[in-house]
Order: C-alpha cells, then structure tokens, then sequence
C-alpha cells in the first residue's frame, strides 16, 4: 500500500514544461518542421496539421519521409498535430524541402499560425456544433495578417464544439466554444487579467459569424505578452474532461488509435490506404492520438474496422491500451530517466491479461510531463534512473518507488 503524502504533481503550465521564449531571434522552442530538435533516438520534427484535417495522399508523404529520413516512428500528438522521431543527422534539409514542396507543412511562418485544435468529430456528432466549415476562412486570415509572422512558437488556438468528443480541459493561448446562446461563441485568453473581457474568467460573447475577425484580432492581441493558457470550459455542467477518443463505429465514422498514439511507417501507410478506400481519402487527427475516419458508409464499417485492426491499431474502447498515455523517456528524450514507453507497455500487456477496464494512466519519464498536462487517476512521474514518484488523482503517494514496483501499481489502480 503507498503511503498518503499529497502534492501537486510536477505538470509544465503547457504540458512541455519549457520556459516561455519570445520577441525577434529567439530560439525556438518546438520541434518543427524548419526546427529539427536533438532527441536521443535523433532528430524530432513536428508537421502541424491544422484542425487535424488531413488527407491520404498528406499522410503517405509523411509515411515515406518518416522512412526515408527517420527512424520510420511517427507520432500523433495531444494538439492533433504529427512527429517524425529519429531524423538522421544532415537530412532535416531535405526533409523540410519534402514535407514543404508537396503542401503537407505551410513552412516555418504559416506553421506557427496555424496552430489551430478542432474536436474530431464536428458535423459527426449530432450533438456538436460543427466547427469545421471555420477552418478554411480562419486559414486564410491568418495568413493575411503579416504582424503574425512574430508570432510565440508555442501559441495555439482550440476552437471546440461539445458533444460527445469535445474539448473540455485543453489549453491554448486562445479558445473559442459555445455558449448557452444559439450561434454565439465565448473566447477567451490566458494572458488577460482575471474578470477582465476576453479572460478565462470572463470570455467574450462573439456572434459566429464574427468568429475568425475575433480569433485573429486575439493572436494579434498577443504578439509581444508572456505565454498563457486559458482552458476550454465543458458544455455543460455534467460535461466530464474525456480521457480516450473515439474508438470503434459510429454513426457515420470509424475510429482508431495507435498503442500510446505512435506508429511505424506501415502502419501509417495502411491508415492511409483504408482512408482512401473507404472515408474519401479524409481523416482527422484527435487529441486523444487517434484518427477518425469520417463519413464511412454503413456497410462497410466492419471491413475497415478489420483492416485498421490489422495494422496493429486500437479499436475498442474497453481496450486498456485506450487511456493509457506516455512520453518517449529514456528510450527517445535525453531528459527522460525511465523507459516510459517500455513501462507503459507493460502496464498495458498486464492489465489486457488480467481482463481489466481501462483506466487513465500516465507514465512520463522526467518530471516535465510533457504527454499529459492535467492529473490522471495514476500518474508515474520519473524521478531518477528507473524510478518513478506515482500520483494517484494528483495527489503524491510515493517517492522514488523502482520501476519493478511501479509498474505493477499503475496495472492494478
């Protein structure tokens, strides 16, 4: 039994736990694509996907650069957006020049503006507001606006719609979601003082039509101000902060995830082809690591459930596999002390084998916490070679407990 000694877990106030970098030259503090960072399985760059629209074709060309250029990983990230891990050592130019020249990155500028999170759902979920229609125009304003180009690499938008799969608990520097009033949107900034206009604590009220004006208007609004997040509220009440994604069948879509959302380049290519077969060549990226494939026709629900599962990807929501998150540790980051990935994977194989439910598990490998910004029901935080300090709700139980041990505590929560 792990002894009760609370404290609040070590969570970065973004969930990378990197300090805030801003203002003409700065360095830059995300991977991208014109920005390969030194990990310790390589090169990292990250595609953002805006609203985690993305086509087949898109996808096959990460697919082929992944094996071309990295170590053929590809990673779906908690904004929805893509990584390639294990860049080889001179060829961040050219995979920049691949990923750029066929339209599947914007380029370093129109990246950093179009850091934009939708839920995956949208005109899906009967339930929802359908965000997506946005998008496009939003695209188009932001690249318009040249004063955005100065831009933090770090800011973000999440513009949600409730329902089943909504936002509920994600941070960005701005949000955007309903409000009680039929077409009218509450956005809201970190950066604003509480109860001022436009704050977490006080959004303003904007007719949608109005949206993309009052989304740009707040990106410019932060050009020059520290990084802050606010959080997009539930839609109700009752609304609970989701774990996994959409997983299985629904009305209209299919979805799947890769184990801990990382996948080799086979895997990626076969996710590609089934969406081209069967979903239009469309998909969406999900918060939650996974993809939905949109607009599936009733019949054929099954074969694509077959053929995604084949490719090694999760399907079912009472898989445990589907709430159980990780960072790269030991394994692909030089500040991770444990095999995060490893131990998440047992904890997975022991928690299939014993027949138990999913449960909101979170295994990081150093104490920035980078896959998780907000506490699980089971949180192993590395504190030291193979060792983990292990949260339960956020609440410290146990200190530089062995990864023999923790892992088996994590299994059974």
């Amino acid at each position: 039994m792990l002894p009760e000694n609370k404290a609040a877990p070590p969570f970065g106030e973004d969930g990378t736990g990197a300090p805030s970098q801003s203002g003409p030259g700065r360095a830059l503090a995300c991977p991208s694509v014109d920005n390969v960072v030194a990990r310790a399985d390589g090169g990292l760059a990250r595609i953002r996907v805006p609203g985690g629209r993305i086509g087949a074709a898109a996808l096959q060309t990460v697919a082929d650069a992944a094996q071309r250029w990295g170590s053929g990983i590809v990673e779906i990230t908690s904004r929805a957006n893509l990584q390639l891990r294990g860049i080889r050592p001179g060829a961040a130019a050219a995979l920049a020049a691949a990923l750029v020249g066929s339209g599947v990155s914007g380029g370093p500028f129109a990246d950093r503006r179009r850091n934009v999170l939708l839920g995956p759902l949208g005109d899906l979920d009967p339930d929802a507001e359908d965000i997506g229609p946005l998008l496009a125009p939003l695209l188009a304003a932001l690249d318009a606006e040249p004063r955005l180009d100065g831009l933090d690499d770090k800011f973000g938008f999440a513009i949600d719609g409730g329902g089943s799969f909504g936002l509920a608990g994600r941070r960005a520097a701005v949000v955007a979601a309903p409000t009680s009033t039929s077409g009218v949107m509450g956005v809201c900034w970190g950066w604003a003082a509480d109860g001022e206009e436009g704050s977490s604590a006080r959004p303003r009220r904007v007719a949608r039509s109005e949206l993309v004006d009052a989304l740009v208007e707040a990106a410019v609004g932060s050009l020059g101000r520290p990084r802050a997040s606010a959080t997009v509220p539930a839609a109700s009440s009752a609304a609970a902060v989701r774990v996994a994604g959409p997983l299985g069948a629904g009305a209209g879509w299919v979805g799947a995830m890769p184990t801990l959302g990382r996948a080799d380049a086979k895997a990626i290519t076969a996710m590609a082809a089934a969406a081209s077969r069967y979903s239009d060549g469309l998909l969406r990226l999900t918060p939650w690591r996974g993809v939905v494939f949109p607009a599936v026709a009733a019949d054929e629900r099954a074969a694509l459930l077959d053929d995604i599962k084949a490719a090694g990807l999760v399907v079912d929501a009472s898989d445990p596999a589907s709430t159980v998150v990780a960072c790269a540790g030991s394994r692909g980051c030089t500040s991770g002390l444990t095999d995060a990935i490893g131990d998440a994977h047992r904890i997975i194989a022991a928690r299939r084998e014993s027949g138990a439910p999913p449960a909101p598990v979170h295994v990081s490998g150093c104490a920035k916490c980078c896959a998780q910004h907000t506490p699980l029901a089971v949180t192993l935080v590395g504190s030291g070679p193979d060792r983990y300090d292990v949260y339960a709700d956020g609440d410290l139980r146990a200190r530089a407990v062995p990864s023999a041990e923790a892992v088996p505590v994590a299994a059974g929560s």
